[in-house]
């Protein structure tokens, strides 16, 4: 994937690859007088590194008048941390609908997972701090399969999980060679 934003609105779509010149763009179309309407149908982030998401603070900037029918975001690991500007922005767009992709939805901890359900579908797995005290610290540091089984539960109806072995039949299997070398003194 490359870096870009892509806005649709009717039949017209505008996708950039240069992010910066995307905001420039963006900030003549959309603040502007002479652009029609205020309604669009899709915007859609995608990005194979963190760039896109740190500029997502200027561009909802741009965006705040606007209301999408989609936001569409890639990569949504990248606002697991739902304290940085790139997920507080991505949260800020006004879409009625909202969906996030991603291959790793959690890397570490289960508040990676809270702040992807928070951008989908804002107070679904509650607040965060409510979160943690009825989901993450009885599943993760008391081992409660009842807290894991009721958030597995809640989550169930809206992830779609593929095994790699499902989507990549014609892989080979994995294949693993551990190989030692000397390292030197100053190694």
């Amino acid at each position: 994937t490359v870096d870009h934003v892509q806005v649709w609105f009717g039949n017209r779509m505008f996708c950039h690859e240069n992010s910066t010149t995307v905001f420039e763009w963006l900030n003549g179309c959309f603040i502007g007088s002479d652009f029609p309407g205020s309604f669009y149908d899709f915007l859609f982030v995608e990005s194979d590194n963190r760039t896109v998401y740190r500029e997502c603070a200027d561009f909802v900037c741009c965006c705040k008048a606007l209301q999408f029918r989609c936001e569409i975001i890639d990569e949504a690991q990248y606002i697991k941390n739902a304290n940085t500007q790139a997920a507080k922005a991505v949260k800020e767009v006004q879409a009625d609908f909202r969906l996030a992709l991603t291959g790793t939805p959690v890397e570490n901890r289960l508040s990676e997972l809270w702040s992807i359900f928070d951008y989908l579908m804002p107070g679904f797995l509650y607040s965060y701090k409510k979160f943690r005290e009825e989901v993450e610290i009885p599943a993760v540091q008391n081992s409660d399969e009842d807290a894991m089984k009721r958030l597995q539960k809640m989550i169930r109806p809206f992830v779609l999980r593929r095994l790699k072995k499902e989507v990549l039949t014609d892989l080979p299997d994995k294949l693993v060679e551990n190989m030692f070398v000397q390292l030197t003194g100053e190694q």
